[in-house]
């Protein structure tokens, strides 16, 4: 996690994650465009989620989140086979550590 951690922190400034993330940093793009459409395309409604759903995922969560992914490579580039190996195994099941509270939120358990 440490050596994504700024990474991460990046992503999430720029809204290019479609889960968890909002695009408050980057209103000075995505209101114009926004704009734009509701203007000049009202009756422009994508199936299945609509206008402002359809503009998110094609300027934040594809247009953005491509253009990170060099920089996220990058980040791998010079480890060795031995680190990317202790990396991979830290994914491993025994290596899990529950979040009990998130668990209890995503299944109605908390109250």
């Amino acid at each position: 996690m440490k050596l994504v951690s700024s990474f991460l922190a990046r992503k999430d400034s720029l809204g290019a994650d479609a889960w968890g993330s909002t695009d408050k940093n980057i209103r000075q793009v995505m209101a114009p465009i926004e704009n734009l459409f509701e203007n000049e395309f009202n009756e422009y409604n994508p199936y299945p989620s609509g206008q402002k759903n359809h503009i998110k995922l094609l300027v934040r969560h594809i247009l953005i989140a491509e253009a990170l992914v060099p920089e996220y490579c990058n980040l791998f580039r010079n480890l060795s086979e031995k680190e990317l190996i202790e990396i991979a195994q830290s994914f491993r099941f025994e290596n899990y550590v529950k979040r009990e509270r998130l668990e209890d939120i995503l299944t109605g358990r908390e109250k």
